[in-house]
């Protein structure tokens, strides 16, 4: 059996190749996530997509706080840390009617389905002592080939375009490209 050719950039299969959907983001804020291991090799992984555009991202893989111990020390170093979650605190940082003022230096999100993360926010106590973020957008997912367990769902690359958005009205072109072209050679089914 013939091993597939990767792409040495983007690390997709050649015939998947994402790199000419690719476009660096100028974004100052350093980015964390905290990947649930049973995502590391999905194919529809959307996290994985997040370093090609912002180079310095790090992914923290794992779901019990001894997991996370290199994530908690660069907490300390960025005590603004914003987690973006929908838990019961969360700010509201861009809906319809008003956009928010928040300052961070440090996004923290959350990958996996939505049983698998919140299974990681509450085997984690630690993350309930951030401050957390959410959003309200007009805009439906444009992920179309994975299943949302629910309606206004977003994939993690779209979470942080409009978390980046909200905060640095850092446009979401560049993200939304790339998922789209994610997508467009995704060949399972739909």
């Amino acid at each position: 059996m013939t091993k597939r050719l990767h792409c040495s950039y983007c690390k997709y299969p050649l015939k998947t190749c994402v790199c000419e959907y690719i476009k660096e983001v100028d974004c100052d804020l350093h980015i964390s996530i905290m990947q649930d291991p049973s995502e590391v090799k999905h194919a529809k992984n959307t996290a994985r997509l997040i370093p090609l555009l912002l180079p310095k991202t790090e992914i923290f893989i794992g779901q019990h706080t001894s997991d996370f111990l290199a994530l908690r020390r660069k907490i300390q170093q960025h005590p603004d840390t914003l987690l973006v979650y929908p838990c019961k605190n969360a700010i509201n940082i861009a809906s319809k009617n008003k956009k928010l003022k928040v300052k961070t230096s440090h996004i923290i999100l959350i990958d996996g389905s939505w049983r698998k993360a919140k299974k990681i926010y509450l085997g984690n106590p630690w993350l309930q002592h951030l401050n957390a973020a959410t959003f309200d957008v007009s805009e439906p997912s444009r992920y179309h080939i994975r299943k949302q367990s629910f309606d206004n769902g977003y994939s993690t690359i779209e979470a942080l375009a409009y978390t980046l958005h909200a905060l640095q009205h850092t446009p979401i072109d560049a993200f939304i490209r790339l998922q789209d072209g994610l997508q467009q050679y995704w060949q399972g089914p739909r």
